[in-house]
């Protein structure tokens, strides 16, 4: 578990009620892998809204909900409530920092071309395994 404002302090978010600094076990924005302690974030999707599954997920335990609507999802006792311009983008950031920004680690070479992709390729992963 981990404390929100770890996984927080690079966001952009609006605090609207509940408690203060709370610890969280999981992020998701699926409701139905809600956790105990679990942060749930609304994400508006083409044909669902994630606003929509909030009470679900305080039902199964979300500590922390961020929401771009928080009318839909307002605070009461129990939960925290953030308010985020783009859920989506928060979501992102929110895992990159729980899973220890993995990104940071990753060396990613794109190979692009009608002709010679497959003979870069290998050149390039020869020099790689080199260093």
């Amino acid at each position: 578990m981990r404390r929100f404002s770890e996984l927080s302090k690079q966001l952009a978010l609006e605090y609207v009620g509940g408690p203060d600094d709370p610890f969280i076990a999981a992020v998701t924005a699926d409701s139905r892998g809600v956790v105990p302690q679990g942060c749930f974030v609304a994400v508006r999707g083409r044909g669902v809204d994630g606003h929509g599954f909030c009470e679900e997920a305080i039902r199964r335990g979300a500590q922390v909900l961020i929401v771009e609507d928080e009318s839909r999802c307002p605070p009461r006792n129990g939960f925290t409530v953030f308010k985020a311009s783009d859920t989506r983008e928060v979501l992102a950031e929110l895992l990159r920092q729980w899973y220890g920004t993995p990104d940071q680690r990753l060396r990613l070479v794109a190979v692009t071309g009608t002709n010679g992709k497959t003979s870069v390729c290998h050149f390039v992963r020869d020099l790689l395994h080199r260093q």
